[in-house]
């Protein structure tokens, strides 16, 4: 007997819960018209930028340089040419020479077994060179070792160099 209210207590919920599904379904497949849609808001004016040409507010450049080395150093230098003023022309700057980079060549790697220090064999010039990562020889700095690539810089330029 207990059961038996158990399954119809619960046969009235599942009757009322798919009653409300069903509903809900018919109510929403309905012939309803959608509600009118508003018009968008007119769209505000963009706020006047302000023309800096005419400005005669000059900078006060006397302070502290944070990149220094040494501390109290101050720029003393006035705020160079006014807003408004025309650059004086730029000085022209020398072309720099290119290096030649077939002359350099990644020949490959050398692992040591023992502090896995991996060694670079670079030629330079026809001589061969062995520089771990950071070192420098004759002008030639290893920056990084990439496995296939090493990352070189010579003559203050840098370039990845692929393994021959």
């Amino acid at each position: 007997m207990k059961n038996k209210k158990v399954m119809y207590g619960l046969l009235v919920v599942v009757v009322i819960v798919w009653g409300i599904i069903g509903y809900r379904v018919f109510m929403a497949s309905g012939s309803q018209e959608l509600p009118p849609v508003q018009a968008a808001l007119p769209k505000r004016e963009y706020v006047q930028l302000i023309n800096h040409e005419n400005d005669t507010v000059n900078l006060d450049l006397a302070y502290r340089d944070p990149f220094s080395v040494a501390n109290g150093d101050f720029i003393a230098e006035a705020a160079g040419n006014a807003v408004g003023l025309k650059n004086p022309a730029p000085a022209l700057l020398m072309p720099r020479t290119g290096v030649n980079w077939s002359t350099i060549q990644y020949m490959g790697y050398i692992t040591n077994p023992d502090t896995k220090l991996k060694v670079v064999l670079i030629s330079l010039n026809g001589k061969d060179l062995m520089l771990a990562e950071g070192q420098s020889l004759n002008g030639l700095r290893l920056i990084k070792y990439t496995g296939d690539s090493v990352k070189i810089e010579y003559q203050k330029e840098s370039k990845y160099l692929k393994l021959n």
